[in-house]
């Protein structure tokens, strides 16, 4: 291949790490999609019905429940890094300032008791993802047989390996079709009265997500980011009405970011297979230029975005230490992009 073409064909690279794309020009298998229906189950972590950003779901896979893993990981009041280059998320304490923001961000997932966190009968199409996961340091593993998934740029995982692994207790009522969690801290503090263990039930006895995103990407903001990635956080004053301003702006920039990842995917995907089918090299040229178009257009709606986020919490007396988040994770999608590229041409 000639040097001249490195830019134009580094730019699908790009565009495709960036958005979390599976597809390869060295034409590798992909993982069989699998059909799902989402389930209409109940979440409640330390006393909090939460529910699920828009366009999350629960699911079930052989009697085993999967999560998005940034929104479990909150829940469980934990912080969630997502490191694209070796395709592993790393579980850890979160500081004071951490842990004020993820409170926050859970007063804003609030739900009614009963109410479900996320709708049911919704049918999907989940794919088979690499990970690896590490709490507090340790490395730890799904059981055997389970694996890992990925929907729209949000990594999924078994409920009962993520909680279990950050040593939450997790109780299954499959006559309620709730599943609750309970921290080491929080029976110290309430000592409640626990309802008995309906027995194996969803992911019981079988189970040990940007990207981003864009896990890749990130989920609402994973992995945008998965991709898009980052906390539901910034550095957001204290106070009920504030903490709720605050993740109001960063959800909205979020479900944008999601938004921009999923157009843009679909978009360079089409994209990259009517490159792979092209038989001259005129017709490979001209959708090359169509791929740097596109980053440029993609690039172009990501900063907008940041801008117009960054006006809203400066409004609102808000930090825009998130927006850097944001912004580094782009850059890093953009560089291992390059890095891909650089290997497969030289």
């Amino acid at each position: 291949m000639k040097r001249t073409k490195l830019h134009a064909l580094a730019v699908i690279w790009i565009c495709c790490m960036l958005i979390g794309g599976s597809a390869s020009v060295s034409a590798a298998p992909s993982p069989s999609p699998v059909r799902v229906t989402t389930t209409a189950l109940k979440l409640v972590f330390d006393g909090k019905t939460l529910k699920l950003p828009e366009g999350q779901y629960l699911f079930m896979v052989k009697g085993t429940a999967y999560v998005p893993v940034r929104f479990v990981s909150y829940a469980l009041m934990k912080r969630v890094i997502w490191d694209a280059k070796d395709r592993s998320v790393r579980i850890e304490e979160p500081d004071q300032a951490e842990r004020k923001r993820l409170e926050s961000y859970l007063k804003a997932a609030a739900a009614k008791d009963n109410q479900a966190a996320a709708e049911g009968g919704v049918a999907l199409s989940v794919v088979p993802a690499e990970a690896k996961f590490a709490f507090m340091g340790a490395e730890k593993h799904p059981a055997s047989g389970l694996k890992v998934y990925s929907y729209k740029g949000t990594l999924y995982v078994p409920v009962r390996f993520m909680s279990e692994s950050a040593g939450v207790k997790i109780i299954w009522d499959a006559a309620g079709k709730r599943i609750t969690g309970y921290s080491e801290a929080y029976l110290r503090g309430q000592n409640p009265a626990l309802p008995a263990s309906g027995g194996a039930g969803p992911d019981a006895s079988s189970d040990t997500g940007t990207s981003t995103e864009a896990v890749p990407g990130a989920g609402k903001g994973q992995g945008s980011s998965g991709a898009s990635g980052g906390t539901a956080g910034g550095g957001a004053p204290g106070g009920g009405a504030v903490d709720a301003a605050y993740t109001a702006i960063v959800t909205k920039a979020e479900k944008r970011l999601t938004e921009l990842q999923n157009a843009c995917q679909a978009d360079m995907t089409d994209l990259l297979n009517k490159y792979l089918k092209a038989e001259s090299g005129a017709e490979r040229n001209k959708l090359l230029g169509q791929g740097e178009e596109l980053l440029g257009k993609c690039t172009e709606d990501f900063e907008t975005i940041l801008s117009q986020t960054k006006a809203e919490l400066e409004a609102g007396g808000f930090s825009t230490a998130i927006l850097e988040e944001y912004r580094k994770h782009f850059e890093e999608m953009i560089s291992l992009g390059k890095a891909l590229v650089k290997t497969r041409v030289d």
